[in-house]
């Protein structure tokens, strides 16, 4: 049987949740039936992880983040002509920015199948009416030039279902999570205390796995913090991950006072391995698709507490497998982080709720079934 020749597409090589997606389904699909080629801007650790798997990987010159008119011009014509030479059966896009672009690139060369992973949307952003409108009409647009579109929760898909004609063009295929060997507690900290002097491995730890990233709502968590280290002095709180907006977050951390408390860890490799050794896992994030260090922090049987945005309330049901709070709000925050450190006995009952929900509902290889039923449709 001849391979399907596929290609990932993917504005950013750091490696945050879509990063991990295109990552897990690259490396997953059977090599007997899938040949695959991954494109991507930059040479970060996506490139890097990519190409020790084995993977085939194209660096696309000139992609960045930033919207610049003529870098925008050079990347296109350099997907065209990437799609037209290769002709690829399927390519599969994961990034707004490259979402529009390779979707008309792949449309013009001619691609049978053309797929949109919608990781989140932009326009969820505090933004202004207008740059609101736009980006709601590129994200059309997208949509528009995609055969089908993936939505990687349901609550996705409700925020777009009432556009006009991408009603039957969106699919649900919720995020999976991979089994993951933890580490037990005690070597998960002894290791990261041997590589931050800082951490105490005799505390508690509450932490978290996120890009440092004003929309993963870091500066809320620092904020609470700051309340809640006044009458639990003996917790410390960390966060696996790296961005842009590490300054920042060092400039409110050290206005706090919470320098010794408070600890930027950066990017671990495989982090999630390490997960354990946190006592309670905490997402205050502003806006989320499904994120997959919720999944994560279920397999490694945490506690939880997440804002209530995107897809996490499908997964997590507040009080039961988990504590759900509004966004931005460090008052609620604060309170369950108290409610959660007090309550101990229903902290771990939640969390034992939470890890068969993930165990059953969310994993990487249901996701992986239905994307590989989806890329073969006609």
């Amino acid at each position: 049987m001849q391979r399907t020749n596929i290609c990932y597409v993917i504005t950013k090589s750091n490696f945050g949740g879509a990063q991990k997606y295109v990552y897990e389904l690259a490396t997953s699909l059977p090599n007997d039936q899938f040949q695959v080629t991954v494109a991507l801007g930059g040479e970060g650790k996506l490139t890097q992880k990519l190409q020790e798997a084995g993977i085939r990987t194209i660096i696309i010159p000139n992609l960045e983040r930033d919207i610049s008119f003529f870098k925008e011009i050079s990347v296109f014509r350099f997907l065209y002509n990437l799609f037209n030479d290769e002709h690829f059966d399927v390519v599969h896009l994961n990034s707004s920015k490259i979402g529009g672009l390779g979707g008309l690139a792949a449309r013009i060369a001619g691609t049978p199948r053309i797929i949109f992973t919608a990781h989140g949307f932009a326009f969820n952003e505090k933004r202004s009416n207008v740059s609101k409108f736009f980006i709601k009409l590129s994200y059309w647009a997208t949509m528009m030039l995609a055969d089908t579109t993936i939505a990687v929760s349901q609550a996705i898909k409700e925020q777009v279902q009432g556009w006009p004609l991408v009603r039957h063009r969106i699919t649900v295929i919720q995020n999976g999570v991979r089994s993951i060997s933890f580490l037990e507690q005690s070597d998960a900290r002894t290791k990261l205390a041997e590589t931050f002097s800082e951490l105490d491995i005799h505390q508690h730890w509450v932490g978290t796995l996120a890009e440092l990233h004003h929309i993963k709502g870091l500066d809320i968590f620092i904020d609470a913090v700051a309340q809640l280290h006044k009458t639990h002095p003996r917790y410390q709180f960390v966060v696996m991950g790296e961005g842009e907006a590490r300054k920042e977050l060092e400039v409110q951390i050290q206005k706090a006072g919470l320098e010794k408390t408070f600890i930027l860890l950066g990017y671990i490799d495989q982090a999630a391995t390490y997960l354990k050794a946190l006592d309670v896992f905490v997402l205050p994030s502003r806006s989320e698709a499904l994120a997959l260090a919720i999944l994560e922090a279920g397999l490694a049987e945490l506690p939880v507490i997440a804002t209530r945005v995107g897809g996490i309330p499908e997964v997590i049901k507040n009080n039961e497998s988990g504590v759900l709070i509004a966004p931005a709000d460090v008052p609620a925050l604060h309170a369950a982080l108290e409610q959660t450190i007090e309550h101990a006995s229903h902290a771990t009952s939640m969390a034992q709720k939470l890890h068969q929900t993930v165990v059953t509902q969310y994993s990487h290889e249901m996701m992986l079934e239905k994307t590989i039923k989806l890329y073969r449709q006609n």
